[in-house]
């Protein structure tokens, strides 16, 4: 009798056990940790059969070692994982889990966030925001200041360090109405109040916010305005100035071409020698050829490379140049002619 209830009981055990789902009967810290150190580390961590089992029932059954000792060391609990689920976070994988705990994304941070109308947030923009320190009193300071923020937009501020104080100041120096975009580039390429404070002392005292940046990008600077005036040019344009350091204008170009004839020396006429690639060859070339013989685009593709009439790589490149420049290239050219008269 007692040999038959023993039987009856194995089975009845062997039977519960294969009714289980298989990722937790297989799931057992003992299965999963391999090594002595991931054993002690387990001991340390409290990762026991039961929390490796409440992790296998909310989905999470191929946990390895080191995202289980990762769980634990950075309150990753069932708890945790329901609330977050609660807030229909979708599936999120273990290293978002560790990322949300690392970073303090709490199930209270992610309500706050939603509440500010800023379309889906995906975990990785959650972990964004708490890194780079966007929550409702930066993006409603933002608001105030007439800025309504995207999720990009808000990190972007925040990474470049566009602040409530930083658009005062620029305000202050008129430029009130610059948008997102401006207000970053003006970040990223250091245009602050003390550049624009010396331009205007070096005699640009109206510039755009596209030529401020363009003036930061291009190095615009008091030395580079002093070599300007050593040539002579105290009042640019703002355009002019660009031009100039673009094209990499300086005293040493100008004495080069001096050197090879060349005079009256304007801040187009130099800027013309530098797009014809003027030295000693062209200028000989070009002194021996009559002038009604030469056509100014052939000469700028010759000069630059860019093929036959029919098949420039590039298209009509020379388009961008301005009336101006197109007028210098012809004094420029029709004075090398004349010297060979």
């Amino acid at each position: 009798m007692k040999s038959r209830f023993v039987l009856f009981a194995t089975a009845c055990l062997v039977l519960s056990v294969s009714f289980l789902p298989a990722s937790v009967s297989a799931q057992t810290a003992e299965s999963i940790a391999e090594t002595r150190y991931e054993r002690r580390a387990f001991r340390i961590h409290g990762v026991t059969d039961s929390f490796v089992r409440s992790m296998s029932e909310l989905g999470y059954d191929n946990l390895d070692a080191d995202e289980l000792i990762s769980f634990r060391i950075h309150g990753v609990t069932a708890r945790f994982i329901e609330k977050m689920s609660e807030l229909e976070m979708g599936r999120l994988s273990a290293d978002d889990l560790i990322s949300f705990r690392i970073h303090g994304v709490s199930p209270r941070y992610v309500e706050e966030m939603r509440g500010l109308d800023l379309g889906y947030l995906s975990g990785d923009d959650l972990v964004s925001f708490k890194i780079h320190g966007v929550n409702g009193y930066f993006l409603a300071e933002m608001e105030s200041l007439g800025f309504e923020l995207d999720a990009d937009e808000a990190v972007s501020f925040r990474i470049h360090g566009v602040k409530p104080s930083f658009i005062r100041e620029m305000a202050e120096l008129g430029f009130a109405d610059l948008d997102a975009d401006e207000l970053l580039s003006f970040r990223i390429h250091g245009v602050d109040t003390d550049f624009i404070d010396e331009m205007e002392e070096l005699g640009f005292p109206d510039l755009t916010a596209d030529e401020l940046i363009s003036f930061r990008i291009h190095r615009i600077n008091a030395r580079f305005m002093r070599e300007m005036k050593e040539l002579g040019f105290d009042s640019l344009t703002p355009d002019r100035a660009l031009r100039l350091r673009i094209y990499d204008i300086d005293v040493r170009y100008r004495d080069k071409m001096e050197r090879l004839g060349l005079s009256n020396f304007t801040p187009d006429r130099l800027v013309a020698m530098k797009i014809l690639r003027v030295n000693r060859l062209f200028v000989d070339d070009l002194k021996s050829m009559d002038l009604d013989d030469i056509d100014m685009r052939d000469l700028l593709r010759d000069r630059h490379g860019h093929g036959s009439r029919n098949g420039s790589r590039n298209g009509n490149y020379w388009n961008h140049y301005d009336d101006e420049i197109w007028d210098a290239l012809h004094d420029v050219v029709e004075d090398i002619v004349g010297m060979g008269q």
